[in-house]
């Protein structure tokens, strides 16, 4: 058994990334969210500046590096600093943790299952944990979980469109086709997947757990 924790945390609007204006034509600085550079992980940013919100999904390996390259689109574009702070993002990271069957539970406090239930899940600042950012910019993000290779992009990106009802684009589209759990054969053991999200855009945050069952149903 498995368990993988999407904890994203940040958030902010992209009010400041549009260089405010100043006297005489002039332009000030932009600036981007506080706490993006040096920080490895994964994002999502929600447009709901129109009656058609879009929802971009991405890693890196310093966000703050890839969000830096985008303040020159936004000035390129002309986008406004009242249009930007309809433009939300939510970042964190993420944890994966493995367990022999029936070797874990005791005592994690509950989670609620998206569809409904509860499933015991260990805490955030638990002892077990091995983080799992992204070793590289653009490179795949993958690790060995419960004896397999996952893509833990491919997994958060499919979590969130199927399992929060949204839709939207995605870093790589290649991503956006259906996840199946890696591990049908006989014996194989279930994958609990966890998201947490901080408030953001319209939204009070998030947070639901899902089981990836061997052989099951994909996302």
């Amino acid at each position: 058994m498995a368990y993988i924790y999407y904890q994203l945390i940040n958030s902010s609007n992209l009010q400041g990334m549009a260089p405010p204006a100043a006297p005489g034509g002039g332009f000030g600085v932009a600036a981007l969210p506080a706490g993006m550079f040096g920080t490895a992980g994964m994002y999502i940013i929600i447009n709901s500046s129109g009656p058609v919100e879009n929802r971009y999904i991405g890693i890196s390996s310093n966000i703050g590096n890839r969000f830096n390259t985008r303040m020159a689109t936004v000035t390129e574009m002309g986008i406004d600093a009242a249009t930007l702070a309809n433009i939300h993002v939510v970042w964190g990271s993420v944890k994966f943790r493995n367990h022999p069957p029936g070797g874990a539970g005791a005592g994690w406090p509950m989670c609620p299952l998206v569809g409904g239930g509860n499933i015991p899940f260990p805490a955030w600042g638990a002892g077990g944990w091995t983080a799992a950012n992204p070793v590289a910019a653009g490179g795949p993000f993958v690790r060995m979980i419960d004896g397999g290779l996952l893509n833990l992009e491919h997994l958060l990106i499919r979590f969130v469109m199927t399992q929060l009802g949204v839709g939207g684009t995605v870093s790589n589209n290649m991503l956006m086709v259906p996840f199946n759990a890696p591990f049908a054969a006989a014996g194989a053991n279930p994958i609990v997947v966890k998201f947490h999200s901080a408030p953001f855009g319209n939204y009070n945050g998030f947070t639901r757990a899902a089981v990836l069952a061997p052989g099951g149903a994909a996302w």
